[in-house]
Formats: structure tokens, sequence, C-alpha cells
């Protein structure tokens, strides 16, 4: 959507340069923020407090995206600090701060035992913050800045360095969807960090580490734990049912399911009768699966020529069954020019029979 730029005159006559969805409330021109997408064309450099009353924001969470986005261009990096609330237990105001705000609290103290050294501190009691408070206007629900303090008591981060900032250090959906083909395919995280740091030029222009990259991988496999749970709670299910059922599986030294293995006891008995002779293929490719609801020559004659379709039109050159009257007359139909074998369920249990008594 096209978004134009107009003038919005204030009462007096003055009037201030904004955007189409600007609003006048009193004496003060205002641009409402809905979204981050709404935040491209600030120039957050030269932005002002004065210039910062002016933005009504949707949420808390696009009013410290806002701050963070301004830390971002100023050398450092916000964290979200203390809340106040009404009578009716509602936030109506927040404290954004910055990342060197306060010390670490020390919580072994000096007969403390511990296993090793503490991180260096980073904090210095910066005071440094932003204020944010529900707008007092008819349109309550909008988040407003209601007080800046700049004095930062530390250097800032120059602008190649300050993307390395916690506050800043993160992964975009298209980063992670890259690192995940690149993992699914065997390359190791820290290959990948380097394709990364290949392709924006150098490591420092890469907005994220590989701890981060670490972190994905770990909510990824943690999307994962649901589903196999659920699948072992069914296999559970069926063997209270089938108290011969077997299951086993496998796992990786990350944690990760590996080769899960399940067989009823049906298959156990049938295997204690008919397991003389054992057929393993693992390259068995299935091309299609269909459920039919009878064994009529119709039937197969409709499903083979369904896959027909599927498969574009490429017949078989040779088919393979074992001998259903119905099925033979349904493949001369629609595959005529295939070569059609037989395997004989007779001559099978026959040759079984002989291996038996000899």
């Amino acid at each position: 959507m096209t978004r134009m730029r107009f003038l919005v005159v204030r009462k007096g006559g003055d009037f201030c340069d904004g955007e189409d969805d600007v609003q006048s409330i009193g004496e003060t021109c205002t641009i409402p923020i809905d979204g981050v997408e709404y935040m491209g064309n600030i120039n957050f450099i030269t932005l002002t407090f004065e210039d910062m009353k002016k933005y009504r924001f949707l949420n808390r969470n696009l009013a410290y995206d806002f701050y963070n986005m301004y830390a971002r261009f100023n050398g450092f990096s916000a964290r979200q600090s203390a809340v106040k609330k009404n009578f009716k237990k509602e936030i109506v105001q927040q404290n954004f701060v910055c990342h060197k705000q306060g010390h670490r609290e020390d919580r072994f103290g000096e007969d403390g035992i511990r296993k090793r050294e503490p991180r260096r501190d980073i904090r210095c009691g910066c005071l440094a913050h932003c204020k944010v408070h529900t707008d007092e206007s008819e349109s309550g629900h909008r988040w407003v800045v209601k007080h800046l303090d700049n004095g930062h008591s530390h250097l800032v981060v120059p602008n190649k360095h300050v993307g390395l900032l916690v506050g800043h250090r993160k992964m975009c959906d298209m980063d992670v969807s890259q690192m995940n083909n690149m993992i699914g395919v065997g390359i190791s995280p820290p290959q990948i960090y380097a394709s990364f740091a290949g392709e924006a030029g150098e490591y420092l222009n890469v907005n994220f580490n590989q701890r981060n990259m670490y972190n994905e991988l770990d909510k990824e496999r943690r999307k994962q734990v649901p589903d196999v749970r659920g699948a072992f709670g069914y296999l559970r299910t069926l063997r209270s049912t089938d108290p011969d059922m077997y299951r086993s599986h496998k796992k990786s030294k990350q944690g990760k399911l590996l080769n899960p293995c399940w067989c009823d006891g049906q298959s156990r008995r049938d295997y204690s009768v008919f397991g003389d002779m054992l057929a393993f293929d693992a390259t068995t490719i299935v091309f299609v699966m269909a459920i039919v609801s009878d064994e009529k020559e119709e039937t197969y004659v409709w499903l083979l020529e369904k896959f027909m379709d599927a498969m574009k039109g490429k017949a078989h050159v040779s088919v393979i069954t074992y001998g259903c009257k119905s099925m033979r007359n349904a493949i001369r139909r629609v595959f005529p020019n295939a070569h059609h074998k037989l395997v004989c369920m007779e001559s099978i249990r026959e040759r079984n029979q002989e291996c038996e008594e000899a």
C-alpha cells in the first residue's frame, strides 16, 4: 500500500510534517505506530525527545522495539525494566533502560563457593532510559514516550560493532530457514556461520553469533518433542492392549531420536510360523497409496488408471503380482504392453515345505 505524506494543521495556524495516518489530538501532532514496518522511514540518528512524543504505539512491545531500534542507531542496546500498574492491575507504565544499567548482583558473597570464575560484569550503572506510559487521551490503548534520558556513563559502540550487542543479536526467519536447510544436508554450524560471514563480507557484519545459532537449533528440537512424545504415547497405548508388542529406539549424543522400531504381537507370532525366509529391502520406493473398498476388476482398473494420471501417463515395463484374477485382467486392460509376471504362492509354500522336510 502506497503511503502518502501531507501537512497536518495545528491550532493557531502552525503545521507539522507527517504521514497519511497522522492524527491531530488537541494541539499535538501525533503519528500512530501499528507495526515495525511503520518505523522504516524514521531517522533514529537525529530523533529528539520532542520527535518521540508525537508517536502513539499500539502496545508496549512496539514501544520497546522502537526504543531498541533507536538504541541500535545510537550505539547501545536496550532492556525492559520495571513496570507500574493501576488499581485494576493493568500495566500503565514501563521503563526501558540501557544494557549497562545497574550492576549484577553477587549471589554468592565473599564466603560463597564457586565452581568457576564469574563472567566479567559489563554493567556500569548507566542511567540512560526511556519511560513509556498509556496515552491519557481518548485512545487510551496507545502508548507514548513520557521521558527520555540519554546520559550514558560509558562510551557508545561504533556502528560496525553495534550488531554484536546482546539486544541486537538475533536471527531473522530467513536466516533460520537457511541454517536449517544447510543442517539438513550435513553442514556443521561453524561452517554455516562462516558461510553467513562470507555473504556479509566479514564476521563483524553478521548480526548474530554461533551461540544464537545453537539456541535456534535447540528451539527447533523442542518443537519436535511433542510429536515424538505423541508417537511414543500411541505405541504405549497399543502395548496396553497387545502385551506382545515390541518397540525400541536409538538416540544421538545430542538427544535426538534416531531409528524408531516397533512390531505388533501378531507379526511376532506370524514370524514364528513363517519366518524361514526373510526379505530385507531398504530401497523400496512407494509411488502411490490407495484404500480400495473391494477387489473387483473394475476397482483395480480404476485404481491403475488413476495411477497413470498421477504418473503423467507413463506405463510400466513389468508388473509382478501374486496371481489375483481381477488384478491380472485389470493389468491387461490398462497396461496391455507390460510384461506381467506371476508369483505363485502355492509354489512358494511347496518350496518351504520341502525345506522343512529336508
